[in-house]
């Protein structure tokens, strides 16, 4: 194989394979908590209730990931760049407390989180 035919089959392997990736990650990621303001935060004996909004304009709310571990409710909160539903930045997220007694909830990053305390 030529040179030319070589650069050629790796441009085409490459670049669509670049443009995938990069147009998925635009879809739907874990947004870091420091981009994130929670006006609300409500937890009782049957939901939890958390209102907020991101601080950057870019992102969009796309939904939310849980997980429960020694009475502490981690909420990962997903966003996108693009949104084809028309959702905006601002988020009202209601959820059904079957995780029983909860005594602080946390938006976890990598470096930490936001918490209630």
């Amino acid at each position: 194989m030529t040179t030319k035919k070589r650069k050629f089959v790796i441009a085409v392997v490459v670049i669509p394979i670049i443009f995938i990736l990069g147009f998925l990650f635009m879809f739907t990621n874990i947004i870091n908590p420091n981009t994130i303001f929670v006006s609300q935060c409500n937890v009782t004996n049957n939901s939890i209730s958390i209102k907020g909004a991101f601080t950057d304009s870019a992102n969009k709310y796309r939904g939310y990931k849980l997980t429960y571990n020694d009475n502490t409710l981690y909420i990962k909160i997903k966003g996108s760049l693009l949104s084809f539903n028309g959702s905006a930045g601002d988020f009202n997220i209601s959820i059904n407390n079957n995780f029983g007694n909860i005594i602080h909830t946390n938006i976890p990053s990598m470096a930490g989180g936001i918490t209630d305390g």
